[in-house]
């Protein structure tokens, strides 16, 4: 039997994400990809733009993608935490490739200062949220094999 194909696409603004993302590539051997976007992040407003995108659920445009969703048994997402949802970028990636994705295992991440106090509700909450997306968003349950923290 063949290993399976496994892909770890993750968003990372300030490269806290990224540091995990690469480590698992590194320790599993698989394909990694960055998604970028084309909206600056920088700076003061940078910080602010995500939290107008996840209030008014503005679409974002990310730049194109190199891997096929399609030809990997796994597709692990990695996503910064904002405003206790998943980050506008990774939200359109799962949009563009919901009908596409395999296997699905998330993880996250926070940078801020209260990530070590933070509650096991939040865990939850972004399950319910990205359960909710795929409703919502590809009319379905979520892809095989569900979503994990």
């Amino acid at each position: 039997m063949p290993d399976p194909r496994v892909l770890i696409a993750y968003f990372s603004r300030t490269g806290t994400t990224r540091v995990t993302a690469m480590t698992l590539e590194a320790m599993l051997d698989v394909d990694g990809e960055a998604m970028f976007q084309y909206a600056d992040r920088s700076g003061p407003f940078g910080y602010l733009r995500p939290l107008i995108e996840l209030v008014n659920r503005r679409p974002v445009s990310i730049v194109p993608t190199k891997y096929d969703t399609a030809s990997y048994d796994l597709v692990i997402v990695g996503t910064p935490v904002w405003a206790r949802s998943v980050s506008s970028p990774i939200r359109a990636y799962l949009a563009a490739n919901a009908s596409r994705l395999p296997l699905v295992a998330v993880f996250w991440s926070y940078r801020s200062p209260g990530a070590r106090r933070a509650k096991a509700g939040e865990a939850v909450d972004m399950q319910v949220g990205l359960h909710d997306f795929f409703q919502n968003q590809a009319g379905r349950s979520p892809p095989r094999g569900g979503t994990s923290a």
